[in-house]
């Protein structure tokens, strides 16, 4: 059988106790020629650049081809074999490649694209890592996670300087939790002690620094993790590496210093996303508004999948925000409709890969429930007048008094504090 001798050949790789012989191994070069000798390939690299030239040299043969189910999941199981053999050689800086990489390839499939191809997925930058690490501020660090297999590493990115540790011998088990509490929540409204739990499972193998500016990488399902900000707290989610190392860093106070002046965009239809848009309209009319200094927008494009099929923002494809200007400012984005249908897959940090090429800033993106009152109190808080000039502040204010205001977790553990540019 083809699939179980590929299946065989695959885990002979990455497991020396399978023993793969001579005959099986002729078979397959016949049979599964057009990625055989890509693998075999694998085990001769011998300096950084031929992880890259290998991988890109796979691509550039398929360019024609579909990036269909098939091809996906074969590009995928590469993928990782690549970043095992990174592991094995201790290449950090090629896994954290390797590991945004795969997540821009995934977000090129059916939602995003028509009908998705090999041509369609960018070329690979074997920069990011070095740039990040050139343009991190001193004393702030990043923390990415990388799931090799079913391990994940945890890499540090500290001005000048990478390491990396294996934090999960088995991700599987961190996995299931997250998606186990978000369907609780869906259904029962709050899993409180689920929360703190998974929390408390990262923070204990993130060791985040007291009042050290730390972004945290988080690809796929470890993007669904909510941490709560505590006192000394200054996290920033992050998605899009490679718009950081192509930005200017920015000041994160000075969006708040008055006076300061607020901009509301999107679309609204429906009767009740009209009355809740209203209510936030109504919160900002309250704030007194000056044309002079910076600004704060309140995104509230709508992104949703249409018909099931394909990912829309605003009423437009989603892709063809690649083609537009990024707005600079304090953002907060609240127009995700993707809460109930992406709890598991990563439509809405795919989405965000696309959503920070038209917006430049520090903010806050809400991944979960957006049709209740939250929305408009968590704004509310957030923009008050009286609040403090840092931003990180007022985003920890306004979550400690929503909560305070809303028990159920699914009402507050959607509000991340994000960001797309270094901040100063």
């Amino acid at each position: 059988d083809n699939m179980y001798l590929l299946l065989k050949y695959k885990l002979s790789k990455s497991n020396e106790d399978i023993d793969f012989s001579i005959e099986e191994k002729t078979y397959l070069q016949s049979s599964f020629k057009e990625w055989f000798s890509y693998y075999e390939s694998v085990e001769s690299i011998n300096s950084v650049d031929q992880f890259y030239s290998i991988l890109n040299s796979l691509i550039g043969s398929k360019k024609n081809q579909k990036l269909d189910l098939y091809n996906k999941r074969e590009l995928n199981d590469f993928l990782t074999f690549l970043m095992m053999e990174a592991d094995k050689k201790k290449y950090y800086d090629v896994l954290l490649n390797l590991t945004y990489y795969r997540e821009v390839i995934n977000s090129i499939n059916d939602k995003f694209f028509e009908s998705p191809k090999f041509s369609d997925i960018p070329n690979l930058n074997k920069s990011i890592s070095r740039i990040l690490s050139e343009k991190i501020p001193e004393n702030q660090s990043l923390i990415a996670l990388s799931d090799v297999g079913i391990k994940t590493y945890k890499i540090i990115i500290e001005k000048n300087n990478l390491s990396a540790e294996e934090i999960f011998p088995d991700n599987r088990i961190q996995k299931n939790l997250i998606f186990d509490y978000l369907n609780s929540i869906k259904d029962n409204g709050e899993s409180v002690l689920q929360q703190k739990y998974i929390e408390e499972i990262y923070r204990e193998k993130l060791k985040l620094e007291k009042n050290k500016t730390t972004y945290l990488y988080f690809p796929s399902y470890h993007f669904k993790v909510y941490l709560h900000p505590n006192e000394f707290d200054k996290f920033y989610y992050i998605l899009s590496l490679e718009e950081i190392i192509k930005r200017e860093a920015s000041n994160s106070h000075k969006y708040f210093n008055p006076p300061y002046s607020f901009e509301v965009s999107g679309n609204i239809k429906s009767g009740k996303e009209k009355a809740l848009f209203g209510l936030i309209d109504m919160e900002r009319k309250l704030l007194p508004t000056s044309k002079k200094g910076k600004e704060v927008h309140i995104s509230n494009e709508i992104l949703t999948l249409k018909n099931n099929k394909s990912l829309e923002f605003n009423e437009e494809t989603i892709k063809n925000l690649k083609t537009m200007k990024p707005k600079k400012s304090a953002w907060f984005y609240c127009g995700s409709r993707l809460g109930q249908s992406s709890i598991k897959n990563d439509d809405f940090s795919h989405s965000l890969l696309y959503i920070d090429k038209i917006k430049e800033g520090v903010g806050v993106v809400s991944t979960g429930l957006q049709s209740d009152m939250n929305t408009s109190f968590f704004l509310k808080e957030f923009l008050k007048v009286n609040g403090s000039d840092s931003f990180f502040e007022r985003y920890t204010d306004a979550i400690k008094n929503l909560k305070l205001r809303f028990n159920e977790d699914k009402y507050w553990i959607g509000y991340k504090s994000y960001t797309n540019v270094f901040l100063r």
